[in-house]
């Protein structure tokens, strides 16, 4: 479509421009040949035309040097001379089909494509003598419109088979997106529908790779959150189950002595002491866990102000120095002062008292704890260590998981505190970890100043 546009454009401008030029070219020379024809005729007046010599030799001349077909016919229309061999070419004003341009002293006919055929009426003597013709033809190979129609057929013929391997890599392309992207739907689906396990087969390094991948990844996240939850349900029922089973089982001790009229006021004080320690540990369970869903939610925004960890360290180790002094521990802390830094204080706050908390309780009594505060060029980091013996590879990559306990430890706790910690601590932008220290467990906190 493009072309056949192309081209009728070039038949209405340049084309149409270069047939207009050729007709004026054609009537100069007309207006020359008239003049010159008839001074050969007025020169030898007593000779027939088609005696004439000097006539002949200017219309042969004529028609060698302009590529033309010239011959005279006379005043009855018979030929005269001409300037080429064989019959009269047929013209379709013979005929009456083709109707000239009249101008003052010839007629003009256009033919087909760019053929011009003129009729110059010669009169020497102001009477008519005969009529003489010039066929301007074309050489086959000269017209504009034909030239141009077939270069650009060339052209479009060149650029359909350059295109069609082209065309075809980019179909095949496409019908591959289309089906990988139909995977991407069935597989969305299909998580969806509960396959949390399912996942997309990565090919190749394109965009639909890309999405494939971080749909993967999206997948993975959303599978550790799902089992995460169910996990966590699990775990804080059976965290909540414990307390509230003694507490029953204290509440029927009581009925049971109350109706044999055997309680006394030191059993009920001891079971009542019983109850009392467990509504505080579910207390306290409870606080761990709306902290712990408060971090992962991110509901509160932070509240940005200067802060100089090792001021809110000394802070917290004089709120546990009472439970340090009750279990005989040595702290010892290197709290080197630096230019505070904007970061949340409180977020803060909850991530070292878990971290504190979890040293002191996991600490055998009368052995060391180490704490240090090191300012790095663009971070601050927090070393927490207490005396432990040595933990393998699996407990200390798990011991940031909620509820996580291990079993050789002789303390009790809910399994959170490092958890949350840790949650804290990202929410803040930094990193924590746990990592083996020579006769110690290190707790290793990295928040960066900016």
């Amino acid at each position: 479509m493009t072309e056949i546009l192309v081209f009728l454009l070039f038949i209405m401008v340049p084309a149409r421009h270069f047939a207009v030029r050729f007709e004026e070219l054609v009537k100069s020379k007309v207006q020359s040949v008239k003049g010159i024809a008839e001074d050969k005729i007025v020169s030898s007046p007593d000779t027939e035309l088609s005696k004439n010599v000097l006539l002949k030799e200017f219309v042969s001349d004529f028609a060698r040097i302009s590529g033309a077909e010239v011959w005279l016919t006379g005043n009855d229309g018979r030929l005269v001379l001409k300037s080429f061999s064989g019959e009269l070419p047929s013209l379709p004003e013979a005929s009456g089909q083709a109707r000239p341009r009249s101008y003052r002293f010839f007629r003009l006919y256009a033919l087909r494509e760019f053929d011009m055929h003129t009729v110059i009426p010669l009169s020497p003597w102001g009477r008519h003598v005969g009529d003489l013709h010039i066929l301007f033809k074309r050489p086959p190979s000269s017209a504009p419109s034909r030239l141009f129609a077939v270069g650009l057929f060339m052209i479009g013929a060149i650029a359909a088979l350059a295109a069609m391997p082209v065309s075809g890599l980019i179909t095949r392309r496409v019908g591959q997106l289309r089906r990988r992207v139909g995977q991407l739907r069935l597989s969305a689906a299909l998580i969806a529908e509960g396959d949390l396990s399912h996942r997309v087969v990565v090919r190749g390094e394109d965009e639909i790779s890309d999405l494939a991948r971080t749909f993967n990844d999206m997948a993975d996240k959303v599978e550790g959150m799902i089992r995460g939850g169910k996990e966590l349900t699990a775990n804080i029922s059976h965290e909540l189950r414990a307390p509230l089973t003694r507490i029953r089982i204290a509440e029927e001790l009581l009925h049971e002595k109350a109706g044999e009229g055997v309680l006394d006021a030191r059993d009920l004080t001891e079971h009542l002491d019983g109850i009392r320690e467990d509504i505080d540990e579910l207390d306290a369970l409870i606080g761990r866990i709306l902290d712990l869903s408060k971090l992962q939610m991110g509901q509160s925004p932070l509240r940005l102000e200067p802060v100089d960890p090792s001021d809110l360290t000394s802070e917290l180790l004089e709120k546990f120095h009472p439970v340090v002094e009750r279990k005989g521990l040595h702290v010892a802390a290197e709290l080197s002062r630096g230019a505070s830094f904007l970061t949340d204080k409180e977020t803060l706050r909850v991530a070292l008292t878990n971290v504190l908390d979890n040293a002191i309780k996991f600490c055998p009594d009368g052995k060391d704890i180490f704490v240090e505060v090191a300012w790095k060029p663009n971070t601050t980091e927090l070393r927490f260590r207490n005396t432990s013996e040595e933990f393998s590879p699996e407990e200390l990559s798990r011991m940031f998981d909620p509820f996580y306990r291990l079993k050789r430890s002789a303390a009790m706790g809910s399994g959170l505190g490092l958890t949350i910690a840790r949650k804290a601590i990202e929410r803040l932008g930094g990193t924590i970890e746990a990592a083996n220290t020579n006769g110690g467990l290190e707790i290793i906190i990295v928040l960066p100043r900016q």
